[in-house]
């Protein structure tokens, strides 16, 4: 499949996650507050679980040297200055170290398992975990927590990047 099929195919299951999320009762819209930036917290959590889904149906295709590529460092590179100015170094070095990961193998490599949402979001979930039991708040009690409610990120992901390797599948069928 080509770029353009895998974007329409992430920002569909994109919506369909925040209206499944809605659904459930775990995003709740009427609590967004309109006057604040990205509408508060809940709306930075809609935003949080489409832009996980949107990003891990783009992410397979990300170690091969093309357009979407180049316009993925373009964006990491912004994000990583805002992150950088506004000294949110833990997450700069988190986004920095998990933007390379694509580049460390060749193309329908690990990208294309099943199972890389998982590791990805697992070593993404642990680094800023472990960071904030190391320097901020050292309770490992309070882990599991954590881990529940980063859930329906780690369930957007899969989901994303399982819609790009469904749709290879439809192009090599």
């Amino acid at each position: 499949m080509n770029f353009k099929a895998h974007l329409t195919g992430g920002v569909l299951v994109g919506f369909g996650c925040v209206a499944g999320a809605t659904a459930l009762g775990w995003l709740q819209p009427e609590q967004m507050n309109l006057d604040r930036p990205w509408g508060g917290p809940e709306g930075v959590k809609g935003l949080l679980l489409f832009t996980a889904t949107l990003a891990m149906s783009l992410f397979p295709d990300l170690d091969q040297a093309s357009k979407p590529q180049r316009w993925y460092y373009r964006a990491v590179f912004v994000l990583l200055v805002a992150l950088f100015v506004g000294k949110q170094f833990p997450l700069f070095a988190a986004v920095t170290f998990f933007s390379l990961l694509p580049l460390t193998h060749k193309h329908r490599g690990w990208t294309h398992s099943w199972v890389a949402p998982l590791v990805v979001f697992g070593f993404w979930w642990g680094f800023l975990a472990l960071h904030q039991q190391i320097s901020v708040t050292p309770d490992w009690g309070a882990l599991g927590g954590k881990l529940r409610a980063d859930l329906p990120y780690l369930g957007a992901a899969w989901l994303g990047h399982s819609t790009h390797l469904l749709l290879d599948r439809f192009k090599a069928g």
